[in-house]
């Protein structure tokens, strides 16, 4: 299997880890989708059979020191990470986790890791896929495409887990011009749920691209949307930023693939990068902003374009043929 690590997943930890050795990204063969740190430990998920020669199965954890299994891993993609409290929880195309001869945990796209073995959150999860993970701390929400959640309850592409059992925010469907609107990316930042994806419209409400749940209800974010989705989110607690393949808000405003909210509307940060940007991380004010090609660095005042993380990190570009990225550009 070709090692392709995605410069957009690596990002969203590599501010954190610079100090580890090259050696720490060469033990992971394969595709790694997505990074988080969690408990002082690296998580990576993927698609991948081992890291550092053992068998973990699509996803492992980096203590510092070497690579282990999450128990026997899942048995197929993991296409996001988030962590509540203690716990991981994993979404992709899998159907059982610690997957073994005589059975395993019948996870259904989503399983949480206790930090000892995998937990299903029921044996009927979703009818298609889930993309996409963000949580406010308590809650966890799942996005994607799929138009029940818990085996029976009708939802549109979004979901909310909390601990014990799946809801829906609303009736609201996510509609595109070809059909249900795939949701691509989610975040929470100051008590709002964002969430970016191929729709134009949320029930009645028109919200080209990018969306906020104020806890009632679904509202454009900003601008009159944006003309490209976003790839991934990330916020330092007071800033939310955005990466990924739009170049203006639905008014005009020229972003150029990297924007930050203000609270109202979307602002561009200098005059962005020159491509589709696949990741994003910060370092207290500093935005770390990656291209297939670039990294970029955002001081405040404007992109420094070069090489401003380790090599371990650096010498991976973005996967532009990721699946994820594939569906946004076919619901376009």
């Amino acid at each position: 299997m070709k090692r392709n690590i995605i410069l957009g997943a690596v990002l969203t930890v590599a501010v954190g880890i610079a100090a580890m050795s090259p050696k720490l990204v060469d033990g992971l063969l394969g595709d790694c989708r997505k990074l988080l740190v969690a408990d002082g430990k690296l998580i990576a998920g993927g698609y991948f059979e081992k890291a550092d020669r053992r068998v973990v199965n699509n996803i492992t954890q980096y203590d510092g020191t070497k690579w282990t299994g999450l128990a026997k891993g899942v048995d197929g993609i993991v296409r996001d990470l988030c962590s509540v409290g203690k716990d991981v929880y994993a979404c992709g195309d899998f159907s059982y986790a610690d997957k073994k001869d005589d059975g395993g945990v019948e996870s259904n796209q989503v399983a949480r890791w206790d930090g000892t073995k995998w937990n299903p959150l029921e044996k009927l999860n979703v009818d298609q896929q889930i993309h996409a993970l963000a949580t406010d701390g308590k809650n966890l929400y799942a996005g994607g495409r799929f138009t029940k959640i818990g085996g029976k309850i009708d939802a549109s592409n979004i979901a909310k887990w909390d601990g014990k059992k799946w809801s829906i925010l609303t009736k609201d469907k996510f509609e595109s011009s070809v059909g249900a609107g795939t949701i691509i990316a989610m975040a929470c930042h100051d008590g709002k749920l964002f969430a970016s994806g191929g729709f134009q419209t949320i029930g009645d409400e028109p919200c080209s691209r990018i969306a906020i749940f104020d806890g009632k209800s679904w509202s454009e974010a900003g601008n009159k949307g944006l003309n490209g989705n976003v790839r991934m989110f990330a916020s330092n607690g007071k800033t939310l930023y955005a990466c990924g393949e739009f170049s203006e808000t639905g008014d005009g405003t020229k972003l150029n693939y990297i924007a930050k909210w203000n609270g109202t509307k979307w602002e561009p940060l200098g005059n962005g990068v020159e491509k589709d940007a696949f990741g994003i991380a910060l370092d207290g004010e500093t935005v770390y902003v990656a291209t297939p090609e670039i990294i970029y660095k955002w001081d405040g005042k404007s992109f420094k374009r070069g090489v401003f993380l380790p090599t371990a990190i650096r010498q991976f570009r973005a996967n532009e043929k990721d699946d994820a990225g594939q569906i946004m550009r076919n619901e376009e």
